[in-house]
């Protein structure tokens, strides 16, 4: 079974929750390190742009 996780850039907050579902969907625990979305800031308070594999 295929499961994606659908990213909408605009609407980033920095959470960071969509790194630690890919992390426990690809590696099977909570490990952000090793997850294939990364957010990035542009400073403490955003913009924020999540990278994405492909």
């Amino acid at each position: 079974m295929n499961v994606y996780l659908e990213i909408e850039a605009e609407k980033c907050t920095g959470c960071r929750i969509c790194e630690n579902f890919c992390s426990f969907h690809h590696e099977g625990a909570i490990w952000p390190e090793r997850a294939r979305i990364r957010v990035v800031a542009q400073g403490d308070d955003g913009p924020f742009a999540p990278n994405v594999c492909r």
